[in-house]
């Protein structure tokens, strides 16, 4: 395999629900704070350039063990974040945008937040600093921190995107539970005639009463009509992310199996990854937390997982399946 490198640091701004900008999940790495009062001069800050040079010379310093992307390719699969080192010139401006600042949700998931968010929070709005270099973005996403169909700032958001306002957008990631896609496929099936759309759709359960529980408020009937619909459709990339806990480990397999049977006409790919601690007390983080050598169920989970990827392994290679297990 060609050597190939972490992209993100030199192509990414990230935007988070607290007002921060960063470069992926925060919960990936150790990576400083981003210094400068805009876009700009936070993704030329001294601290991102150190972080860029950690990946260069490979020590990824400043990255985490857990990061699904750099795991995998360190197990010898192809992430779609890591590029050959060629194309990791240094540019002025991002020209990949991330927009997670709004966590509304039609969902309150025990692993992402303690209760239903119906009313944005976000500290801060980044949409009209990215406008200023709307012309210069390659690659736009929304949003891992809620639901980009249901919130309706960021519905707005995606209905308005056109090759007008974005003349250099070749790719858009919509990340969604999936729930709402037939209902409002008519006002945003433009992003997949327009661009390359890569929808990706968070699962985290093969079975009615798992998903009931660890997608609180959703239905597992509602979601696979859902992914009956989109394989109708034709988009660019289609995702199944798929959140790793003590309540759904067991049936990592069986969601893969059943995507395949469901997704028919996609070559789907897929994001499994161990759930982080991100708004939960450490008490329900640590049941939670199965791949922890001390948890009760670790073992069995370990064995789960290493069937999982030796049966899967030339998915994992290709780079179908990206891990963090």
């Amino acid at each position: 395999m060609s050597e190939k490198y972490c992209a993100m640091p030199f192509k990414w701004a990230v935007f988070l629900q607290t007002g921060e900008q960063v470069i992926c999940n925060p919960t990936w790495g150790t990576h400083p704070k981003l210094s400068g009062d805009t876009i700009v001069e936070r993704f030329n800050s001294p601290e991102i350039n150190a972080i860029r040079e950690s990946v260069l010379d490979g020590s990824y310093s400043y990255c985490g063990d857990n990061c699904p992307y750099l795991k995998t390719y360190r197990e010898g699969g192809s992430p779609r974040v890591f590029y050959p080192k060629e194309a990791l010139q240094i540019e002025e401006y991002p020209s990949a945008v991330e927009m997670c600042e709004d966590d509304v949700c039609n969902l309150a998931c025990p692993t992402c937040r303690n209760d239903f968010i119906l009313e944005s929070r976000q500290q801060r709005d980044s949409y009209d600093e990215v406008q200023e270099f709307s012309d210069k973005i390659k690659f736009l996403a929304t949003t891992a921190s809620g639901d980009p169909l249901y919130s309706k700032k960021s519905f707005e958001m995606l209905k308005n995107i056109s090759r007008e306002t974005y003349p250099q957008l070749m790719q858009i990631r919509m990340h969604t539970n999936g729930l709402l896609l037939m209902q409002k496929w008519e006002e945003i099936k433009h992003l997949a005639e327009d661009f390359i759309l890569d929808l990706n759709i968070s699962m985290d359960a093969a079975r009615y009463d798992t998903y009931k529980v660890v997608r609180k408020g959703g239905s597992f009937d509602l979601l696979m009509r859902n992914l009956e619909f989109m394989n109708e459709k034709s988009v660019g990339n289609l995702t199944i992310w798929y959140c790793v806990h003590d309540l759904n480990f067991r049936e990592i397999r069986e969601c893969y199996d059943l995507v395949e049977r469901t997704l028919t006409n996609h070559n789907v790919k897929y994001n499994f990854f161990n759930v982080e601690q991100w708004s939960q007390d450490d008490a329900l983080f640590k049941r939670q937390k199965v791949d922890n050598l001390l948890h009760p169920y670790h073992a069995e989970y370990q064995d789960l997982v290493r069937q999982f990827k030796n049966d899967l392994s030339s998915e994992i290679e290709s780079g179908k399946i990206v891990h963090n297990l």
